[in-house]
């Protein structure tokens, strides 16, 4: 409320605030608010750091309890403690009070149950008063964190899909929280995400989110490979924590293997290299299975050269997997086209533990006009040459194969190869799947007649891989050559490794030592630099940007299998012209890479 003062105020001064008002006319126009402001300014009336809400202690019986109580205020708070509304007096046998900046301790020894009960905190100054509780629980000396920890089932075997539930049954004094942990591999840890994943005495822990309402109950609704192992129950209270654990083994799904998609009947000209069926099914993970292809309900010989090979394997979900096989029969390689006889009712049979399933479809061959199926075998007189007959390239080079036959008419080209045995071209569950064939269609290859006796066949391979790598072999009428080739690793250059050289602060005098580390396929040499001004002698070079001059090419050391060290010394103690930025840069025939730190040199 504001108030104008009038002539009488100014001549009767109230005795707490006395005066001379003769000249002085003042308007008071400031709110209350600006009065307290003005009043204030400067000074703070009392508040507690941590908060103002109730605290709660539980102690153990004949155990030290101390109450910190910490508040901020100008001019400094004066801070009682209170007991059911009585001040609390220091002794020295069994209460002791303490004062801190900005805080105050209440420390009472040998506890006992008389000794629970609400402790009060009051904070005073001049502009203000404040008050804290402090519930204190004063308990016997058992355990206090939770025990007799069981989970239910003991273990479980449970089907991959299925639903799994688990109890964790435990006793405790007080509330506590229950955590479901899963033990995984080291090596699996890149599955999960990093935040949900614990590291106990070197061992690694995800934590699992339960679907049920009770913290104490797990249940996992889809149960996949992931869950098998040790699942742990974590129970934790405000004195401690316990645990126990249970088996959970994933079995694989029950049930036939399924056909995605039905095999499609062909209608093949004579004069086509090959035909090719293709059989899609899924399969229950982990199962295991045997897949063969039949002619006639009887097994194909592969002495006819069908070449069978899975070309995609993929999980559908976390139970099932979906597999692709390819079946190509090419008779060309015995040097002749296809014919009646390589039609029929061909049949793909997949099978595992629960049974098999056969998918039917029927390959049919029609004759063109004018075509004759021996064409192929007319007078050849073999493979003048195939070059080149051995090969070395690195990842990522293009390879030409060319195959130079001499005949008449246009001879029919197959290239084939047999996968290098030390190249893992499938996976191992499907080896059973292609152990009989000894070698795999590559291709036809692209043909190039100089006249009617002499054809040049090209094969191109580009962006080779390791997988490349083995025996290829140029089939016509007949007749063959082989040429191997080899692949290589390419060569990536060293790597920097760590720990890095980083920026370091050392005094005049020191005797420090630089460290850099690389890795590299083939022994590296490594030269270390320093960054001068551009104009600093006659060595200056440009490197990655900056002005440096060389310090020297010293020997890597060897630390283990591809790893390498190397060190610059200051032996003779840090000078302050040896402050600046320091460069080590590793190379070898593959690439190069570098290091760099900054040195600084205290007077």
């Amino acid at each position: 409320m504001r108030r104008i003062l009038s002539n009488d105020d100014y001549n009767s001064p109230s005795p707490a605030c006395k005066m001379d008002l003769r000249i002085v006319v003042i308007y008071v126009i400031l709110s209350s608010c600006e009065v307290s402001a003005v009043l204030q300014k400067g000074h703070e009336p009392p508040e507690f750091i941590h908060g103002s809400d109730t605290r709660t202690s539980i102690s153990r019986k004949g155990s030290i309890l101390r109450l910190r109580c910490s508040v901020s205020a100008n001019p400094p708070a004066e801070v009682t403690w209170f007991r059911y509304d009585e001040e609390i007096v220091e002794d020295r046998k069994k209460v002791r009070l303490r004062d801190g900046l900005n805080h105050n301790v209440l420390t009472i020894r040998n506890l006992d149950s008389l000794d629970s009960g609400d402790y009060i905190c009051s904070a005073t100054n001049r502009y203000g008063k404040i008050t804290k509780t402090y519930t204190v629980s004063v308990v016997d000396s058992r355990p206090l964190q939770p025990r007799a920890i069981t989970v239910e089932p003991p273990m479980l075997d449970v089907r991959c899909g299925d639903t799994a539930v688990f109890k964790c049954n435990y006793k405790s004094d007080f509330n506590s929280h229950i955590q479901w942990l899963l033990e995984i591999p080291a090596n699996s840890s890149s599955k999960f995400d990093p935040n949900s994943i614990l590291s106990v005495h070197s061992k690694s822990y995800v934590v699992l989110e339960s679907t049920a309402q009770e913290d104490d109950v797990l249940r996992l609704p889809n149960v996949t490979r992931v869950h098998n192992g040790k699942l742990v129950c974590l129970a934790a209270n405000t004195f401690g924590y316990g645990y126990n654990s249970t088996l959970v083994r994933v079995q694989p799904q029950s049930g036939l293997p399924a056909f995605v998609e039905e095999l499609e009947d062909l209608s093949v000209s004579t004069n086509a290299p090959n035909f090719t069926l293709k059989c899609v099914a899924r399969v229950p993970l982990d199962v295991g299975y045997y897949l063969q292809w039949e002619k006639e309900g009887k097994p194909i010989d592969p002495e006819v050269f069908v070449f069978h090979h899975l070309n995609q394997s993929r999980v559908v979900d976390s139970c099932v997997e979906e597999i692709s096989s390819t079946m190509t029969f090419s008779p060309i390689v015995q040097g002749h086209w296809l014919s009646a006889r390589e039609g029929g009712q061909y049949n793909c049979l997949v099978q595992n533990k629960s049974g098999s399933t056969i998918m039917y479809g029927q390959g049919t061959v029609t004759f063109q006009e004018g075509a004759n199926e021996n064409e192929a075998s007319q007078s050849l007189s073999g493979i003048v040459s195939l070059t080149p007959r051995r090969m070395t390239v690195q990842e990522g080079d293009s390879v030409s194969l060319y195959c130079h036959v001499r005949g008449q008419p246009n001879p029919l080209f197959a290239w084939l190869v047999k996968p290098d045995t030390s190249v893992p071209v499938c996976d191992i569950r499907h080896a059973l799947l292609i152990d009989y064939i000894t070698y795999r269609l590559v291709g036809l290859g692209e043909t190039w007649s100089r006249d009617e006796m002499n054809h040049l066949n090209i094969l191109q391979i580009d962006d080779v891989s390791t997988e490349h790598a083995g025996t290829y072999v140029c089939y016509v009428a007949g007749a063959r050559e082989e040429a191997t080739l080899t692949v290589l690793p390419r060569n990536r250059g060293p790597r920097i490794m760590a720990p890095f050289m980083g920026n370091r602060s050392v005094a005049a005098g020191e005797n420090i030592v630089l460290q850099c580390r690389a890795e590299s396929d083939n022994t590296p040499n490594v030269q270390w630099y320093k960054e001068v001004e551009e104009d600093y002698n006659e060595e200056t070079r440009s490197l990655f940007g900056m002005a440096v001059i060389s310090l020297g090419y010293p020997d890597p050391v060897w630390e283990t299998a591809g790893s390498y060290l190397s060190t610059y010394i200051f032996s003779d103690g840090v000078k302050p012209s040896d402050q600046g930025k320091y460069l080590c840069v590793w190379s070898d025939g593959g690439g190069q890479d570098y290091d760099q730190g900054y040195l600084r040199v205290r007077q």
